[in-house]
C-alpha cells in the first residue's frame, strides 16, 4: 500500500489542508483588517497571532493523538468531533505527554498563554471597527465564503475516509504523525 492508500496518511493530510485554509485565511483577515485601521495594528496583529497559534497546537495535538492512540473511525467523523476530543477530551496526561515530549508544543503553548494574557488587557472594542469594515470588504468576504466552502470540502473527505475505514484503537508499529 502507498502512502495514498494509506487511510491514515489520508486523514492527516485532510487536517493539514484545513489548518492550511485557516492559515491563509488569516492572512488575509489580517490585512483587511488593516484596511483603514493603522492605527489598531497592535491589536489586529495580536489577535491574528492568537489564531495562528491556536492553529499551531491544534496541529500539534492532533499529530500526538494520531501518533499515540489514534484517533476512532466515529471522531473522525467531522471536525466538530475532532476539535471535541482536542478541547474538552484533552486530557491532562495528554498535555503532561505532549509537553514533555515535544519542545516546539511547550514553546507555543507558552507563546499561546502570553498573546492570550495580551490579549486579556486590551481594549475589547479596539477591534470593533476593523471588523466592521472587514465584513463591508470583497475581500474578506470572498475569503469567508473560500474557508467556508473549503472546510465543507474537507469535512466530506475526513467523514468519507473515516466510514470507509476501520481504524485500529492504536498507532501501527513504525507509523509517525507527520512523517507519512
Amino acid at each position: 500500500m502507498n502512502d495514498r492508500d494509506n487511510p491514515l496518511v489520508a486523514i492527516q493530510e485532510i487536517f493539514r489542508q484545513y489548518i492550511e485554509a485557516k492559515r491563509e485565511f488569516g492572512a488575509i483577515a489580517e490585512r483587511c483588517l488593516l484596511k483603514g485601521w493603522p492605527d489598531r495594528k497592535a491589536e489586529i496583529q495580536s489577535t491574528m497571532r492568537l489564531m495562528t497559534l491556536v492553529s499551531e497546537i491544534e496541529l500539534l495535538r492532533f499529530e500526538y493523538l494520531m501518533s499515540v492512540t489514534l484517533l476512532d473511525s466515529a471522531t473522525l467523523k467531522s471536525f466538530a468531533l475532532l476539535f471535541d476530543r482536542l478541547y474538552k477530551g484533552w486530557r491532562d496526561s495528554d498535555e503532561v505527554a505532549l509537553s514533555a515530549g515535544n519542545p516546539t508544543y511547550r514553546d507555543v503553548s507558552k507563546e499561546l498563554e502570553a498573546t492570550k494574557s495580551i490579549k486579556a488587557a486590551m481594549d475589547p472594542a479596539a477591534l470593533d471597527g476593523p471588523f466592521a469594515g472587514a465584513g463591508q470588504d470583497p475581500e474578506f468576504r470572498n475569503a469567508c465564503a473560500a474557508l467556508d466552502k473549503k472546510h465543507r470540502q474537507l469535512e466530506e473527505q475526513i467523514g468519507t475516509v473515516a466510514a470507509a475505514t476501520r481504524l485500529p484503537t492504536t498507532a501501527p508499529h513504525g507509523f509517525r504523525a507527520g512523517k507519512p
